[in-house]
């Protein structure tokens, strides 16, 4: 019954977080770099005092959570960058439908090498589905882009797939499966302490890694001290201490899952719940369901639904 309601707050959870990108969409509207590497730096200082408070004002370091804590900084910075650069070499769409698709069969492999998970029928149904379902999400991307397409009159310039599209999605990948695994890591280590202490490390680092790199990014972007002063002032810092809680509430229920189940079984149970968040977030924020979602919906949906009943069968 607990994993269930877990389930759930990831669910609702990844609903406001899908509204509260729509809210955060210029946030951090300055070019570049800069903007996303001090969102980085101002939400890291939110979720310092968010896992202080919640660990009751008290937190509990040894060598081995420090390390957890800056191995997973790292991670958190680093992916940034391939996530930036990517979408200067192909559409949302199709980076969308490769990078999931690439992410659940790195997650099989990760369960099936690093933890010795074995390949069941059920896994690889599951993951099937999940590539259905994001094939949908990938081809009504495309459909509405050429529908806009057409109302404009205007071609758009096709954007070149060159290799360093390729490489930003494997790192960008490699980095997400890495974070899942070094989380799946720490929820089974008896040598370390609690996880709130670990995420405190984990923000700590993430704010002194991303603190000497802005004064380089903000000459290069044009950045001056006080257009970081008017987004500290500006209301939309609200947004940002919103969104800050929120995903640190669904990193404690996403390693209190991984402690439960395989990494192959948890990422595309997961991601199908991110589709349900996608379908329940997108009237809430004022926009229409396209048969797109509610397909890919569904088949995502099922790929939960039909691996269970197969597992109860054999």
């Amino acid at each position: 019954m607990f994993i269930y309601i877990l389930f759930l707050g990831y669910t609702l959870s990844k609903t406001l977080s899908d509204i509260m990108r729509k809210a955060n969409s210029k946030t951090f509207s300055l070019s570049g770099l800069t903007g996303s590497l001090f969102y980085i730096f101002e939400t890291s200082l939110f979720a310092l005092f968010f896992f202080w408070a919640l660990n009751g004002f008290t937190l509990s370091f040894n060598p081995r959570v420090i390390m957890y804590g800056f191995v997973y900084g790292i991670i958190v910075v680093v992916s940034l960058v391939p996530t930036i650069f990517m979408y200067n070499y192909a559409s949302f769409a199709y980076i969308t439908f490769l990078s999931g698709s690439l992410s659940l069969v790195f997650s099989l492999l990760a369960g099936m090498t690093v933890f010795g998970e074995e390949l069941t029928v059920e896994k690889v149904v599951r993951i099937l589905l999940m590539l259905v379902a994001t094939l949908i999400i990938f081809l009504g991307r495309n459909a509405e882009g050429k529908k806009k397409e057409g109302a404009d009159g205007d071609r758009p310039e096709k954007k070149r797939h060159s290799p360093k599209l390729y490489i930003c999605i494997f790192v960008s990948v490699l980095l997400g499966c890495a974070s899942t695994v070094l989380l799946k890591f720490y929820s089974q280590d008896a040598g370390v302490t609690d996880q709130n202490s670990m995420f405190f490390a984990t923000n700590i680092f993430s704010a002194l890694l991303t603190l000497p790199i802005l004064p380089f990014t903000m000459k290069r972007d044009g950045v001056s001290l006080s257009d970081i002063g008017k987004m500290l002032k500006s209301k939309k810092t609200v947004y940002s201490a919103i969104t800050t809680a929120n995903s640190n509430v669904a990193s404690i229920i996403q390693i209190t899952l991984l402690s439960m189940m395989e990494v192959s079984v948890f990422n595309p149970i997961a991601g199908a719940l991110s589709f349900v968040a996608m379908a329940i977030a997108v009237p809430i924020m004022g926009e229409r369901l396209n048969r797109y979602t509610v397909l890919s919906t569904a088949t995502a949906i099922l790929s939960v639904v039909i691996p269970a009943l197969i597992a109860s069968v054999i």
